[in-house]
This record gives structure tokens, C-alpha cells and sequence, in this order.
């Protein structure tokens, strides 16, 4: 055998890694959040292999309340969010194209529905589609085109074999009932042979297979390659390997690896006298020893755009929140209270700062609560649960989310039953976050990456030790010149409450928008500015002209 050319011999290299580890071009083999359109083209997978999840985490932006996109994108997304199928996923789709032609459109605004559009495509695809997958097929293959244009070896054979397999899926329309979402990284693995078959510009990548299969052999005890690599490609591969190969996100273990081995029953079955019918072990077995991911990379600089234009009064706060995701690991808000009076828009705003840094949340009403349920009850009880920062930790399967403690100030202050404030006293301490003990699977866990925010009407209520461990912020009562950024985002939240869209629910018209602006007067509670366009509303459909 003759000794390969240098050149060749590090494309053979570099195609090698990829098919050793395809994850650093299509991404991970089960992703936690949907792929990008060129690692869908080299064989990505669906977020949990689930092609409706996989669709609704993608056209979030589009059903979020106040989404300011046109009502006819808004209204075939939340169609497609409700009943994902390959059907609804064609009429968003549809939509959005028709409405990219619209010179209205802000340029954030185009480029997302773009970007949406195309990968409807996808998901359309993995519905069964045999339309869509003749259109993913064309679209790999144009994409080995530009690879090979390029001198980009490595990822081709991975373009070529996912190419085969949206071709072979085009063959026939698969009807909804039939068809069962599988992962496709085993039947990309089985169509590496046909792939190894052609031309002879792609030999490169059949000899990159050939050493695949001698790693094998190593490992399995055999005798390795032949010697015929040059020293030089060798070299390559491993720099190629230790220095070019993508950083991993950061993560972080929550639950200690034999932190439920403790428990009663296996990890799959047993008895418990919780109600939901799975022993405690079984429940948190999953999280046992597995580093989480944590939120990071968030563009802030498009996060305080979108803010700015929804809750301009707020400006000031906006800007300390996004302060503290610059220059971090991941995504870590100072711990926050916002202080302002009823009808401020506090926990609207929270909710959408966490909803635009694509950080899970949950919002916890403190108003009455008398027990210290918040840190979790013991397995003792019929009704017991683990407390509730694991609880949404084990939902999302993200180690710092974001839990909004809403109306802080009417928590109960009897200690009886225990005490919202203790646990939170608790939780907002680096040390006792960190090694937290919850009652319910009697082990500690790490809660230390979990974000808190809060909101309160007054701090006269707030205990003084969470006072002490809380960045305090004063909200201003919205302004009479805010008064357009606050109906853009409330006339689509009425709209949904009523279930209507924006063609049997127009916008105000200015008549319209100067009534509400003279009843508002000098701005403040978005409470009644809500009943007075309400009022509208219900004005203007009492008077239309019937038929």
C-alpha cells in the first residue's frame, strides 16, 4: 500500500474524528434545545427525539404573549404549538414566507421568521413529510456541494449519508397514525457502506471509515493498523483532537451519583405512599450523579432591545439584570427584589426577562403561605415532595433556573408549621444553597446555581434577613408616554384571554389610543389602563353594525 499524500492523509483525519464523534458538527445526541439548520443537515437530532417538542421550543418566540409578530404568524404558530403535525407545521411555514414580504417588518423580526421558517422544513421532515424530506435531501446535497467547494472533508460524509436517508424518506407520504419519531443517528450508522461506495473523490471518506473500524479493532484487543499513516497526519490528528474540538457548555451535578442508593425500592420500581405513584427513588434516579446543563451565551445586547421596547419605564432595572449575565460562566442573576407599587408590571417583567434569556422560571406566590413547603416535606406524610427548587430543577433538567418569589411581603410569619422566610433565608446563603438537605429524598443537593428574583408592593412586610440578602431595587409607576410599548403587548394578551386574533380584534385606531391615554391620565397601575381598553373593546363590539 502506498503512503498516503499528506494533504489526503489529514482529510482522511479529519473525517475520521467526525465519524468517531459526530456531535461537533450535528450536536449532541440528545439535545436539550433544537439544532441549528446545518447540524439538522448532517444528521442532528430532534430535542428528546420528539419532533412536537422540538417545534414548540422553536416557535417560542412567536406564541409568547405580547409577541408583536403579524397576527396571521401568531395565530398559525399557536395552531402548530396546540396540534404539532406536518400539516400545521406547512401552514406556519406558509405564513411566515407570505409575511417576509412585508416592508413593515422590524429587521429582528425578519430574521427570526427566517430562520423559523426553514427549520419548519425539519420538522415538517421528521412528521413524515415526504415533501419535506425531498426538500431536506436537496438541501444536503447542496450542502456537500458547498463542503466539498470548500476543502471542509470532515463534515461531507456526514451531508451525504443524511442526504440518503430524507431521500429515502421522500419515497412515500407516511400517514400521521403510522408514523413513530425514532432517532436517526442508527440508521445514519447503516447507510456509512452505501456512502463509502461512491466516486472517488469520496474514497476519502471510505478510507476514513477503514480506520475507524481499525480503532475498533484496538480497542477490542486486536492488532491496530497497518503503519502506513504518516507521522505528520498523526501529529494533525491529535491537535486536531485536543486543540480545535468545540469547548463543552458548562454543567453542573445537582444530585450526588449515590445520593438516592439510600432510598427504599430499586431505581425502576417499588413501593412509596406518595400519590404519584413512583417511589422517590425511581423519581430523582435520573438526576443521580448527572452533570445538568447551565444556561449561558445569552445575547444580551438583543435581550435589552426587546425589553426596552416592551417595558421602557424600566430601563434602569433592565440594565442591572443583564449587568450580571455579562462576563459570567453561565447565567447568574443577582439575587433581586423589586420593590414598586400594585400594577407596575413587576412580575410580567421578570417572567419576560427570564422567557428572553431562554432561562426556565416558575412563579411562586408567597401571598398566605403559612408552611415551609418551599423546602420540601418528608416522605412521611401522604402528600410528601421534594422541595421546590429540585421539583423545577428535575422538570427543565437545567441547573440554574430561575424561580420568581412573588408578593414576598404577604408571606405568613408564624412559625407553627414552619416558614416561608426560613427556608428562603436558607437557600439565598451560598453555603446552605450548596449542600441543601431535602426532607423528601433525605440526602443533600446543590442548589447553588438556582437564580432568585422577587417582587414585593412594599418592603414593610419583607423579613430583615432576606432584606439583608437581596439586591433592592425601587419600580417606577409606568409613564404616560409609555403608553404605546404597554398596548403593543396588552392588546394581544386580551386578544388571547377573549380567543380572538387581530382581525376580529384590530388595533386601536388613534381616536382610540387618545380615549385611552385621557382616562389613563398620568399613567401608573397597568390594572385599570386594562379594564379601560377592555371597556373599549367591549364599547366597540356593542356598537358594531350587525348582519
Amino acid at each position: 500500500m502506498s503512503k498516503p499524500h499528506p494533504t489526503r492523509g489529514r482529510r482522511v483525519a479529519a473525517t475520521r474524528l467526525s465519524l468517531q464523534d459526530p456531535s461537533q458538527y450535528c450536536g449532541p445526541i440528545e439535545p436539550q434545545v433544537p439544532l441549528t439548520l446545518q447540524e439538522r443537515l448532517l444528521g442532528g437530532e430532534m430535542v428528546k427525539n420528539l419532533p412536537g417538542l422540538d417545534l414548540a421550543i422553536t416557535i417560542v418566540s412567536l406564541t409568547e404573549t405580547g409577541s408583536t409578530y403579524p397576527s396571521r404568524v401568531r395565530l398559525a404558530a399557536r395552531r402548530a404549538a396546540e396540534a404539532p403535525s406536518a400539516k400545521t407545521a406547512a401552514a406556519l411555514e406558509r405564513a411566515l414566507r407570505r409575511e417576509l414580504d412585508r416592508d413593515d417588518l422590524a429587521d429582528y423580526q425578519a430574521i427570526e421568521m427566517s430562520r423559523v421558517a426553514d427549520l419548519l422544513i425539519c420538522h415538517q421532515a421528521a412528521f413524515g413529510s415526504a415533501v419535506a424530506n425531498a426538500r431536506m435531501a436537496a438541501m444536503a446535497f447542496n450542502y456537500t456541494g458547498r463542503l466539498l467547494r470548500e476543502g471542509r472533508a470532515a463534515p461531507v460524509w456526514l451531508a451525504l449519508r443524511s442526504a440518503m436517508m430524507f431521500a429515502e424518506d421522500a419515497s412515500e407520504e407516511i400517514e400521521a397514525l403510522r408514523h413513530v419519531p425514532e432517532p436517526r443517528y442508527p440508521r445514519l450508522s447503516m447507510l456509512n457502506a452505501r456512502v463509502s461506495n461512491l466516486s472517488s473523490e469520496l474514497s476519502i471518506g471510505a478510507e476514513a471509515q477503514e480506520l475507524v473500524e481499525v480503532d475498533r479493532a484496538v480497542l477490542d484487543g486486536g492488532v491496530g493498523a497497518d503503519g502506513t499513516v504518516d507521522p505528520a497526519d498523526t501529529e494533525f490528528l491529535d491537535r486536531l483532537i485536543w486543540k480545535t474540538r468545540p469547548e463543552p457548555g458548562p454543567t453542573m451535578v445537582v444530585l450526588d451519583q449515590h445520593g438516592v442508593d439510600h432510598l427504599p425500592g430499586s431505581a425502576s420500581s417499588g413501593s412509596s405512599n406518595a400519590s404519584r405513584g413512583s417511589t422517590p427513588r425511581a423519581e430523582f434516579q435520573p438526576l443521580a450523579g448527572v452533570a445538568l446543563p447551565l444556561v449561558h451565551g445569552i445575547d444580551v445586547a438583543a435581550v435589552r432591545i426587546a425589553l426596552d421596547r416592551e417595558f421602557p419605564w424600566l430601563a434602569d432595572i433592565t440594565g442591572k439584570l443583564l449587568g450580571d449575565l455579562v462576563g459570567g460562566r453561565f447565567a447568574r442573576f443577582q439575587r433581586t427584589l423589586l420593590v414598586g407599587r400594585p400594577g407596575s408590571g413587576k412580575t410580567r417583567y421578570l417572567r419576560r426577562v427570564s422567557g428572553l434569556c431562554r432561562i426556565p422560571s416558575l412563579v411562586y406566590s408567597a401571598a398566605g403561605v403559612a408552611d415551609s413547603a418551599f423546602g420540601g416535606t418528608s416522605r412521611q406524610w401522604s402528600t410528601g415532595r421534594a422541595c421546590v427548587p429540585l421539583q423545577l430543577i428535575q422538570r427543565t433538567r437545567t441547573a440554574n433556573p430561575c424561580i420568581i418569589v412573588d408578593e414576598m411581603e404577604k408571606a405568613a410569619t408564624r412559625r407553627e408549621n414552619g416558614a416561608l422566610i426560613d427556608t428562603l433565608t436558607a437557600l439565598l446563603e451560598p453555603e446552605g444553597s450548596r449542600a441543601f438537605f431535602d426532607p423528601y429524598i433525605e440526602t443533600e443537593v446543590d442548589l447553588s446555581a438556582v437564580q432568585y428574583l422577587a417582587t414585593a408592593n412594599s418592603t414593610a412586610g419583607v423579613a430583615a434577613p432576606l432584606l439583608d440578602r437581596l439586591r433592592v431595587v425601587a419600580v417606577p409607576d409606568p409613564r404616560p408616554q409609555d403608553l404605546p410599548a404597554i398596548l403593543a403587548t396588552l392588546l394581544p394578551e386580551i386578544r388571547a384571554d377573549r380567543g380572538q386574533d387581530e382581525a376580529w380584534c384590530p388595533d386601536l385606531d388613534p381616536e382610540e389610543v387618545a380615549i385611552v391615554a385621557e382616562a389613563w391620565g398620568k399613567g401608573g397601575s397597568i390594572r385599570p389602563l386594562r379594564r379601560i381598553v377592555e371597556t373599549l373593546l367591549s364599547g366597540r363590539e356593542a356598537l358594531a353594525p350587525r348582519h
